[in-house]
């Protein structure tokens, strides 16, 4: 379905397990941008957390140590945002994020899709696919998403086969390689795809009602466009991309994008759209509720149009094309893009009931209410800051795309690491001679370091602790001066070689600043293990709140034992932290009075309990 204004959610709402009793066993995501920070918000909505309580770290922390191995994300090499500060959790998704090398030079990769996997103790098995226009950012933009459901039957079912074969061929788009498990569990969740059937939506009642449409290779996608009256929603457009979406005669077409975009295009299509065609653009004051509103908070104000939608009408029946592709020639004739169409009756999923107003109350009906007319203005001229800022980024896309290997280096009494490119740094033509480019590590900021061009890099940068390896680089390439100066940066991942095993540990760790906050971190590590019935009434706030156990221990035995009987590994990794924290003056501190004596009848149970196995 296409989420109308009213129908506002977040992505992490989209994630969340389908009912109670489901878990995630595995997901992929595509995006263009990514943002780390937005990043680890994820795994709350995969873990169904209460979002009121998303701001406890200790929250946040658990829930992406639990889901780190089972999702991937994949994204645009050099169009990962450098964080405005530092986290130590960020470490913890460095083995999900895959960056991958843009198909050709001038494309992108585009795709904004996620594909999930569920299963309940009964093995019971559910998919979801979601796809729409959002990136994995911060930004607060006007946006579009399908969200289907679908379970496993006995039968390979045609219409799969296009994402099936998308997802399988991810691992071998990404220059750094995707590790072999990594590699498997994609494998798996591609096969299992193909035999899943989704859940027809409202109104929808022709057999064919789903298509998946994947752009890319090159290769221009064959689809239907033709009707007798269409909706074009598109941030970006341009001459050739209208030529492949709008077809119909100005009267039957309604046209939603930017001003600026609309203001661009070539006078020819300007004369086309203004003899009959409906132009509009966002309101931006739309999204900003009463002072008096329940609503009036950050969650729900939202600016810009960001949303990419085709609506074409013909043979009485509405087709919605809901995915990422913008009305542009690169759109369809290059980037990985992916557009999901949905077959269903006008009245439901028209143009009128997308975006319209129906004629005899004038109540806007889909998103039109959030929408107001546009006139053509003047043709803006050249503009050398973005077309330098396209420059850089384009060089930035292929430095972040080279092969990175960031190597530790362990002595006696120093640490530090070695990052090495497996091949030569180079700048496309355009780029200007008074360029400047630096690197450095997203832990270490200002530790900047300025490598010749045409060598592969190679530099060491000393670590004041091991909790500051990182595989994470900041690439910075800026050029020109003072007021005209245009700066872009992204975020690299290299490959982490001599990775101490405790450094997530360690990471971890200097997280707890009391014994309250160990205690607090065993209870939602146990709940993550999937129990959640030994919960005390009163003692959290949802599923993530802060629990008020007492900083003895007590309340912590029966919890234990559940997880020691339904889930034996938690209780390793517990041990594991334990030790962990032991080992320094400043761990034990936060390790509650009479741990050891607690916890060693806990792990000689353990011991009998897998011995007897």
């Amino acid at each position: 379905m296409v989420l109308a204004p009213e129908d506002r959610s977040l992505l992490v709402d989209l994630l969340a397990p389908p009912e109670a009793g489901f878990q995630l066993v595995h997901a992929v995501a595509t995006t263009f941008t990514l943002h780390l920070t937005a990043l680890l918000t994820v795994p709350l909505g995969l873990a169904g957390a209460d979002l009121t309580a998303s701001t406890d770290p200790l929250s946040v922390l658990q829930a992406v140590r639990s889901y780190a191995d089972r999702v991937d994300v994949f994204c645009q090499a050099g169009h990962v945002s450098v964080p405005e500060k530092s986290n130590d959790l960020l470490a913890f998704l460095e083995q999900m994020i895959h960056q991958v090398k843009a198909p050709s030079p001038g494309h992108l990769f585009h795709p904004k899709i996620w594909v999930l996997r569920f299963v309940n103790d009964e093995l019971e098995e559910r998919y979801r696919v979601v796809c729409g226009s959002r990136n994995l950012t911060e930004d607060r933009a006007w946006d579009a998403v399908v969200c289907l459901e679908g379970t496993v039957t006995g039968r390979i079912h045609a219409v799969n086969r296009p994402l099936a074969d998308f997802l399988l061929a991810l691992p071998g788009r990404v220059p750094a390689k995707v590790h072999p498990n990594r590699r498997r569990a994609i494998r798996d969740l591609a096969a299992n795809l193909r035999y899943v059937e989704w859940e027809a939506p409202h109104d929808v009642h022709v057999k064919d009602w789903l298509a998946f449409h994947v752009f890319g290779s090159g290769k221009s996608p064959r689809i239907d466009m033709s009707g007798y009256r269409r909706l074009v929603v598109s941030p970006f457009l341009n001459d050739g991309g209208l030529d492949r979406v709008c077809t119909d005669e100005p009267g039957q077409c309604m046209v939603v994008s930017r001003d600026e975009q609309l203001n661009g295009l070539s006078a020819e299509w300007r004369e086309w759209l203004e003899t009959g065609a409906d132009l509009r653009v966002v309101n931006d004051g739309a999204a900003i509720p009463e002072p008096e509103s329940e609503e009036a908070g950050l969650r729900w104000s939202l600016s810009g149009l960001h949303a990419k939608i085709n609506v074409v009408e013909r043979n009485k029946e509405a087709h919605v094309f809901v995915g990422s592709a913008n009305a542009t020639d690169a759109a369809w004739g290059g980037n990985d893009e992916i557009m999901v169409e949905i077959v269903g009756r006008p009245r439901t999923y028209g143009v009128e009931a997308t975006a319209g107003q129906d004629p005899k109350s004038g109540k806007s009906l889909g998103f039109g209410g959030i929408l107001i007319p546009f006139e053509f203005g003047e043709v803006a001229g050249p503009d050398p800051e973005s077309d330098l800022r396209w420059i850089l980024e384009g060089a930035l896309r292929e430095l972040a795309s080279l092969t990175y290997t960031a190597s530790v280096v362990q002595a006696r009494s120093s640490i530090s690491i070695v990052v090495s490119s497996a091949e030569v740094l180079r700048l496309p033509a355009g780029v200007p001679q008074d360029r400047t480019l630096t690197f450095e590590l997203l832990t270490l900021p200002g530790t900047k370091y300025s490598p010749p061009i045409a060598e592969r890099l190679l530099h060491e940068w000393g670590m004041p602790e091991i909790e500051d390896i990182t595989p994470f680089l900041i690439i910075r390439l800026s050029a020109g001066t003072g007021a005209d100066a245009v700066r872009v940066s992204t975020v690299a991942v290299a490959k982490l070689e001599n990775d101490p095993d405790d450094r997530l540990d360690r990471i971890l760790a200097r997280r707890f600043k009391e014994p309250a906050d160990f205690l607090r971190f065993i209870l939602l590590l146990l709940q993550m293990s999937g129990r959640e019935s030994w919960i005390p009434e009163g003692v959290g706030g949802g599923s993530f709140g802060r629990f008020s156990i007492a900083e003895d221990g007590a309340g912590l035995l029966e919890p234990i034992l559940a997880v020691l009987a339904s889930n034996p590994d938690a209780v390793i990794d517990i041990d594991r932290l334990a030790r962990r924290l032991e080992s320094t003056e400043a761990g034990r501190k936060v390790l509650p009075e009479g741990w050891t004596h607690f916890w060693q009848p806990v792990m000689e149970a353990h011991a009998r309990l897998v011995g007897g196995e």
